[in-house]
């Protein structure tokens, strides 16, 4: 996983660059729903049985760095957005 992090570093920050830029511009203040319900469940499951396996070294090879940067990608864009939403609420609130 580290190599994968020091060989996709720029790949990443952009993740996150644009998961920020999505995350600034979706972002709606007020009451919101569960948001463990539909597609984000469904999302973290896969992310989830995708982190097991990568744990429990289930691939090997080509496979197994695909697998990583693709978790990789989407924890580093999720970060983004979360991120980016926060950032928006803050400079809302005051």
């Amino acid at each position: 996983m580290t190599y994968d992090i020091s060989f996709l570093w720029i790949w990443l920050a952009l993740a996150v660059l644009v998961g920020a830029g999505v995350g600034w511009r979706t972002d709606e203040p007020g009451p919101q729903g569960p948001w463990a319900q539909g597609w984000p469940r469904t999302a973290l499951t896969v992310w989830g049985v995708a982190v097991v396996a990568i744990v429990i070294h289930l691939l090997a090879g080509r496979l197994a760095f695909w697998l990583e940067s693709a978790t990789l990608f989407f924890a580093f864009y999720v970060a983004g957005a979360l991120l980016g939403g926060w950032l928006r609420r803050m400079r809302v609130e005051t």
